[in-house]
């Protein structure tokens, strides 16, 4: 709806004379946000979408405060992912 009145309202300005080019704004249509019941699968999507390191002050209050248990499992995770990479690559070394 609001889309369809952006366009229109474009039209319109281009009609009387003025650079209406310059409202081409595209729309993003967001979907749902997906609720992962699974604890195990929730810190696999935190790791693997880097979300711990966002600079964003509500997703980080937003995470701590409802998800506290499972960011902590989370960066518990990625410490031992850091220390096997470090230890492989240090055997490697050797």
């Amino acid at each position: 709806m609001l889309e369809g009145e952006y366009k229109k309202a474009a039209k319109e300005i281009t009609t009387l004379g003025f650079k209406g080019n310059f409202f081409d704004l595209e729309v993003k249509i967001t979907l749902p946000q997906q609720i992962i019941e699974d604890e195990n699968k929730f810190i696999e999507e935190i790791l693997e979408s880097n979300r711990m390191n966002l600079t964003g002050r509500l997703f980080k209050v937003g995470v701590q405060v409802t998800n506290a248990g499972r960011v902590i499992k989370a960066g518990q995770k990625q410490i031992e992912n850091i220390r096997r990479k470090k230890l492989c690559s240090w055997r490697q070394k050797s």
